[in-house]
């Protein structure tokens, strides 16, 4: 574990909650109709980068 670990997980973790708010509380159309493949392929990227993985 580096310096920033606890960095790193509070921003995944805000991306995740974020994307939770947009899909399941405020249901978002075009996030809500996203299937779990779409949400893989567009936030393993950002997730991904944001560890230092990518």
């Amino acid at each position: 574990m580096g310096p920033d670990t606890a960095r790193r997980a509070g921003l995944v973790s805000a991306q995740l909650l974020g994307l939770a708010l947009t899909r399941y509380l405020l249901r978002l159309p075009a996030v809500a109709a996203l299937t779990p493949d779409e949400i893989e392929t567009a936030y393993a990227p950002a997730i991904a980068g944001v560890l230092g993985l990518g």
